[in-house]
């Protein structure tokens, strides 16, 4: 039984640890700081975060 516990954990463990390390890199990816925007320009991915801003409420 406790064999079978082991091999479960350390399963879920190591699906766990894939899963945040696949999310953590796109996040990164996604976030990158980007040399070809002018300044003051907000990316695609500021734009969609905080919409508000550009309303001026």
């Amino acid at each position: 039984m406790r064999s079978d516990l082991n091999e479960f954990v350390t399963k879920y463990l190591t699906l766990v640890g894939a899963t945040v390390m696949a999310v953590g890199f796109v996040a990164f990816v996604a976030t990158s700081y980007d040399e070809t925007r002018a300044e003051g320009q907000t990316s695609a991915v500021q734009g969609s975060i905080a919409p508000s801003q550009t309303t001026g409420s």
